[in-house]
């Protein structure tokens, strides 16, 4: 076996093992940011709907602002936590196929030279849901802040 694929094997399985941790550990960091969000907003909402019923007409403003804030808060999360990462795996039966027909079966660097780009392309669809899952998180923690301004904007109006 040369010496380049034995090496760039467990590379590549540890590129998955990272991309994985790292949707996990975004799906993880979702609960706290929502409960500071929540509070913040439970701490804020009474006094905002009180001041923007007696308030000027900008305190609805304000308040329609808080509302934009929570239905992006909500959005993402609901997308966030229902998202798919793509589960298919490696397809192994069809590169033992693949060696079998090349009569390679016993040679590792035909197997190495096979697996590598079918890592390859597992890790750049994992990289892909992964940016886009950050991208929806980032949202979210948008929406928070807009809610919360929002929500701040209207009692100091009213």
């Amino acid at each position: 076996m040369s010496e380049p694929l034995a090496h760039l094997y467990p590379l590549a399985l540890r590129t998955l093992d990272i991309q994985e941790r790292r949707v996990t550990e975004l799906r993880g960091r979702l609960a706290p940011v929502l409960a500071a969000g929540g509070a913040g907003a439970t701490l804020l909402s009474g006094p905002a709907i009180a001041a923007a019923s007696a308030g000027p007409p900008a305190s609805y403003a304000a308040l329609l602002l808080a509302a934009v804030g929570l239905a992006v808060t909500l959005g993402g999360s609901a997308r966030l936590l229902t998202a798919r990462v793509e589960r298919r795996g490696i397809d192994v039966l069809a590169i033992r196929r693949s060696l079998r027909g090349r009569g390679a079966l016993a040679d590792s660097d035909a197997y190495y030279t096979l697996m590598l780009p079918a890592l390859h392309v597992r890790a750049a669809a994992v990289d892909t849901a992964a940016d886009k899952l950050e991208r929806v998180f980032t949202r979210i923690l948008c929406g928070i802040l807009v809610m919360l301004c929002g929500l701040a904007l209207v009692a100091l109006v009213a």
